[in-house]
């Protein structure tokens, strides 16, 4: 027991030295597996340094049930300040044949899809992410999760 103990710790000391340029990294379960078009997820996270180079991501887990090809998610921005941005990123699952794109594990596949790559926030402080799927249909079966990743670049 103390040998799986050690293990384990050793397993999750060196995960965590492989993460070092994240600043945020936080997941929404859906309910039953299901996002239904009205349930808003909301991220905040503080910026500490507006000179400073970013990578967005979003970060999606689907299962097999899940019969699209992509997701379309709405990404609304509140930043310092009281300005406010909202785009429209096509999160492409899976390819022309079917084959989910993202990494597998059982029968869960997760995608880190690009969101905005060597960026710099205008401003140090408080920043709230709202992501909504704006898919035609108005409950997406098989998406388990989705999250929000932040990147400081060196």
């Amino acid at each position: 027991m103390k040998n799986v103990s050690i293990f384990l710790l050793l397993v999750l000391f060196s995960l965590s030295g492989c993460d070092r340029n994240s600043i945020y990294d936080q997941y929404r379960s859906m309910p039953e597996e299901e996002w239904h078009m009205d349930s808003l997820k909301k991220y905040e996270f503080t910026i500490k340094d507006s000179m400073a180079i970013y990578s967005m991501y979003l970060n999606i887990r689907n299962t097999g049930q899940y019969s699209f090809s992509n997701l379309i998610v709405f990404v609304d921005t509140d930043m310092p300040g009281q300005q406010h941005i909202r785009d429209t990123v096509n999160c492409i699952l899976a390819d022309a044949k079917g084959k989910w794109l993202g990494s597998g594990f059982g029968s869960i596949w997760t995608s880190k899809i690009p969101y905005k790559t060597r960026v710099r926030f205008p401003r140090s402080g408080e920043y709230e992410l709202i992501l909504q799927h704006g898919m035609r249909k108005e409950k997406l079966e098989g998406i388990t999760d989705i999250g929000v990743r932040i990147e400081k670049l060196n």
